[in-house]
């Protein structure tokens, strides 16, 4: 082991002393390219910098002549596949804040083939091609005359709103002390709900 351990140290001196010869001419070498490249170090850093703002600039003026080839078109297209249904009826639509889900635009972000465009224009693009459908829809609204029962009993005015059904979901018939579409606090009477499907004469 001690005779292997000699070898290895006169190998890494020999290794040494073969790197310090060749140090002179390596020096030299560096010298003449750090003198090439600073003498042309400004035309390369602008040439580089010129070729990052043209290719932005190209990008923003290609792309939009692109849109018609884009997934972004492709997707507000496909209208036919359909979107998200929503639950309910619209909101606003003859039941003022008692409707629905309220249906709101808000894109994750900006169109990079159209942009830069705020996200009013870009909800105004949207829903050019995308209107939301509700699965349900107000048929009637109006008021009425309810007969309440006990001692009591009395002819009581409501609002009334006839909300249709689907085939996994019943009409409703749903009532209100006030319009709904004028009071923003108009309480719905939930007792007073009619299920249609669960009626009886």
């Amino acid at each position: 082991k001690v005779e292997s351990a000699r070898k290895e140290v006169q190998a890494t001196r020999d290794e040494v002393q073969r790197w310090q010869l060749q140090l002179p001419t390596l020096q030299d070498a560096l010298r003449a390219q750090e003198a090439e490249w600073l003498s042309q170090e400004e035309g390369c850093q602008q040439a580089m910098l010129d070729y990052d703002n043209g290719k932005h600039e190209h990008v923003k003026l290609c792309a939009p002549t692109l849109y018609d080839q884009s997934c972004e078109k492709a997707c507000l297209s496909q209208l036919d596949a359909g979107c998200g249904v929503i639950e309910g009826s619209v909101q606003g639509e003859q039941l003022g804040n008692a409707g629905g889900v309220q249906i709101g635009c808000s894109p994750p972000q900006q169109s990079w083939i159209l942009g830069p465009e705020d996200q009013s224009s870009q909800c105004e693009r949207i829903t050019a091609v995308q209107q939301p459908v509700s699965a349900q829809a107000v048929l009637f609204a109006g008021w009425l005359w309810q007969q309440t029962w006990g001692p009591s009993a009395s002819w009581e005015r409501r609002y009334f709103v006839l909300e249709s059904g689907d085939a996994v979901r019943s009409a409703r018939l749903r009532s209100f002390k006030e319009d709904p579409t004028e009071s923003g606090n108009a309480q719905e009477q939930l007792d007073d709900a009619i299920t249609l499907w669960d009626a009886v004469g």
